[in-house]
């Protein structure tokens, strides 16, 4: 993959993207797979280059509450 496949850098230049591809680092995860913990220290931001990722909380009962799908082209994460 390159970052030609991430909606949010079209339109930058070329320079940028090769200078900034680099820097990126591609994971594939598996259906279901937790890819951030609420509980970690996190200050990456994750584009979701292929599928979906559904985010969810689990309250203080352990009930599960779904409160977004991020769908390719889009990202997530700190910023």
């Amino acid at each position: 993959m390159k970052i030609d496949a991430i909606p949010l850098f079209e339109g930058t230049s070329e320079e940028f993207r090769k200078e900034t591809d680099p820097c990126l680092r591609w994971k594939t995860y598996k259906t279901g797979q937790e890819i951030i913990n609420r509980e970690d220290v996190n200050t990456d931001i994750l584009f979701v280059a292929k599928g979906s990722v559904c985010v969810l909380i689990y309250t203080l009962s352990g009930r599960e509450v779904r409160l977004d799908d991020i769908e390719a082209g889009n990202f997530f994460g700190e910023m």
